[in-house]
């Protein structure tokens, strides 16, 4: 309803996602791609936040998508060496 309401809330992405990841398999039989394209549109809604980014590096990992989870970190990792606040943040989730 929220998505309806404003395509462009990026909390509601997050949590149909995570909805999704919970579903049983046989009532939503692709709900791993689901999930995915809804955590996506979250971490774009967001402007890349490293919170976001992590989540769906989380989110990977429960799905064994291990080398795009690699990716991701990776990723996160460069640019909080470029960006002394994300590089704060990074270290404060550890």
């Amino acid at each position: 309803e929220a998505i309806k309401l404003d395509s462009e809330y990026g909390p509601a992405y997050r949590i149909r996602g995570e909805l999704y990841l919970l579903a049983d398999a046989a009532r939503v039989p692709n709900k791993f791609q689901l999930a995915r394209d809804d955590l996506q549109k979250y971490v774009s809604l967001a402007n890349s936040d490293l919170k976001a980014r992590i989540r769906y590096a989380s989110f990977l990992f429960l799905t064994e998508d291990y080398e795009e989870m690699l990716g991701e970190l990776d990723a996160i990792a460069a640019e909080g060496e470029n960006t002394r606040d994300e590089a704060s943040a990074w270290n404060g989730l550890q």
